[in-house]
């Protein structure tokens, strides 16, 4: 379990997943430029948003994923603490870009007599690589940051009450 929850670990599903975040983002771009069916950007933009969610979800609670695995109160706790911080910021992050691209998603797919958004789908859908590209960029920060705390000793403040 260790492994798994190691700075290492982490940065590098972080970068793994800069890859197909990154690949969708860019063929629904392109694919909303060209005006094609708005349905399958739709389909790409809702597998990045599951992406993103799953991922946030996964890194914002590293600390519980390491008491679970009783790796708290070692000799470097306080620097799991700081990279703790790190990934539980940025995770939430994640995880509300994520909801956001995804809600943008099911208002396309929702029936017109629902909610009537024919004719602007493919700004709904702009607004979601929007959403998904804010996402790449905290995910990027992210690594940066995670690079700077487990590694050069960057120790961020704690979040105030």
């Amino acid at each position: 379990m260790r492994i798994f929850v190691s700075a290492p670990f982490f940065g590098l599903v972080g970068l793994l997943i800069m890859v197909p975040l990154s690949l969708g983002i860019f063929a629904a771009c392109r694919d909303l430029l060209a005006g094609k069916d708005v349905e399958h950007i739709a389909e790409i933009l809702e597998g990045l948003g599951v992406i993103l969610i799953g991922w946030g979800v996964a890194i914002e609670e590293r600390h519980t994923l390491r008491e679970m695995a009783h790796l708290v109160g070692l000799p470097d706790e306080v620097r799991q603490i700081a990279i703790d911080r790190v990934c539980h910021s940025s995770g939430i992050g994640l995880l509300i870009l994520g909801l956001f691209a995804e809600i943008c998603v099911e208002a396309v797919r929702l029936p017109n007599d629902v909610m009537p958004t024919e004719g602007i789908d493919p700004i709904i859908c702009w607004v979601s690589v929007v959403f998904l590209a804010a996402g790449a960029l905290t995910l990027l920060h992210h690594l940066g940051v995670l690079v700077a705390t487990a590694w050069f000793g960057y120790r961020p403040a704690p979040h105030r009450q």
